[in-house]
C-alpha cells in the first residue's frame, strides 16, 4: 500500500514571488498582516493548476501542508461539487469584471468528516496590458458562525411552535389555563436575553425605563449609542457578524448596557452616568474596534452614533415604547 510522502519544503515559485510583493508592496502588505484570516492562497491564472496554499490554508481542514502539493486540484478535491460549480463563476465575474468583488461563502470537507465553512475574499492582480495574471485571496473560518445561525434557526422554529401552541391553548378551557400560563412564561423568557447578550423587546424597554427613572433620580445624564448598517444585503450572515463585533467589542465599553436590535439596520445600546472623559474614552475606542472590523469584514457602511440627554424631566417613562425608543435612536448625532 502507498503511504503519502512529503512534498518537501522546496520554496514554490508563487511562494517567492508572493513574499516579494509583501516586501515591496504596503497595500498588500497591510492586506494579509492580520492574524485573523486561516488562509492564503496566491493562484496563477496563466498556469491555471498552479496555486500556492499558505499551511494554515490545510490546516483548517485537518490536513499537514507537507502532504499537499501547491495545485488547484487539491483544494478542489475536498470542497462541495455545488460549491466548486459557484465559486467557479464567481471568479469568472470577478475576472471579467473587476468591480464585482470575489466574495463566497463555500462548504469544504474537513479529514474528520466534519464540514467547514469558509468566507473565500480575493482580488484579481493585473499585468501592464490590462490582462489579469494573478489572483490573490484569504480564508477566514466562519463555521462557528454558521453553526450559531442554523442554531438560531432552530430556535426560531422552536419558538414560532410554542407560539402555535399557545394560540391553540387560547381557545381551550378554563382547566386548562395554567398550561397556557406556563407557556407563555416560558416565551417570555426565551426572549430575555440572546446567546450575544441582545434584549428582547418587553425586557429592552422595562431596563431602559429603570435606567431613565435612576438617572432623574441622580441627575445624570444617559447616553445613547446606535450601530447602524447601511447594507444592501442584511444578510443573516451580515447581522451576525455584527452582533458578534457588539458583544465582542462594544459591550466591554459599556459593561452591563442594555442592547436591542430594533430592526436589519439598527442596533441600540443606552449608557447612564458617563461624564465627558469616559464618553470619548468610548468614542475612541469604539472606533478603532469598528475601523478594524470593517476592514475585516468589507463592511464599509456601518456607523456608531451617540447622543447625551442632560435634561430626562421631558421623557415621560410611563408613555415611553418601543416605537419611541427606536426614534430616539434613529435620530442619534
Amino acid at each position: 500500500m502507498n503511504k503519502l510522502q512529503p512534498t518537501g519544503r522546496v520554496h514554490h515559485y508563487l511562494e517567492d514571488e508572493l513574499h516579494s510583493l509583501l516586501q515591496h508592496d504596503r497595500l498588500i502588505f497591510e492586506f494579509f498582516q492580520s492574524l485573523l484570516v486561516d488562509g492564503l492562497w496566491y493562484w496563477d491564472i496563466t498556469n491555471p493548476e498552479e496555486e500556492w496554499m499558505s499551511p494554515a490554508f490545510w490546516w483548517t481542514f485537518g490536513y499537514d501542508h507537507e502532504f499537499k502539493a501547491h495545485k488547484a486540484t487539491e483544494w478542489q478535491n475536498i470542497i462541495f461539487a455545488e460549491d466548486l460549480v459557484s465559486t467557479k463563476k464567481a471568479l469568472n465575474l470577478h475576472l471579467q469584471n473587476p468591480n464585482i468583488p470575489y466574495d463566497q461563502t463555500l462548504r469544504y470537507h474537513h479529514k474528520n468528516g466534519d464540514t467547514v465553512w469558509i468566507r473565500s475574499r480575493g482580488v484579481a492582480l493585473y499585468d501592464d496590458n490590462g490582462t489579469p495574471t494573478r489572483m490573490l485571496g484569504c480564508h477566514i473560518n466562519v463555521t462557528d458562525i454558521m453553526r450559531h445561525q442554523n442554531a438560531s434557526y432552530r430556535l426560531k422554529v422552536k419558538n414560532e411552535h410554542l407560539e402555535r401552541q399557545f394560540n391553540e391553548l387560547k381557545h381551550k378551557s378554563f382547566q386548562e389555563r395554567e398550561m397556557q400560563d406556563g407557556l407563555q412564561q416560558q416565551l417570555l423568557l426565551n426572549r430575555i436575553r440572546d446567546d450575544n447578550g441582545f434584549c428582547g423587546e418587553l425586557f429592552f424597554l422595562e431596563q431602559v425605563k429603570l435606567l431613565i427613572i435612576l438617572a432623574k433620580r441622580l441627575k445624570i445624564s444617559i447616553t445613547v449609542v446606535s450601530v447602524i448598517q447601511d447594507s444592501r444585503r442584511n444578510t443573516i450572515t451580515e447581522q451576525q457578524e455584527i452582533n458578534q463585533f457588539i458583544r465582542q467589542k462594544i459591550l466591554p465599553l459599556i459593561p452591563e448596557a442594555p442592547v436591542f436590535r430594533f430592526d436589519v439596520k439598527l442596533v441600540g445600546l443606552i449608557a447612564v452616568g458617563l461624564d465627558y472623559t469616559e464618553l470619548n474614552t468610548l468614542k475612541e475606542s469604539s472606533t478603532d474596534a469598528l475601523t478594524h472590523f470593517m476592514w475585516l469584514v468589507g463592511r464599509p457602511s456601518i456607523a456608531i452614533r451617540y447622543s447625551t440627554f442632560d435634561n430626562l424631566e421631558d421623557i415621560s417613562v410611563d408613555e415611553l415604547d418601543i416605537e419611541g425608543l427606536r426614534r430616539i435612536f434613529a435620530l442619534t448625532d
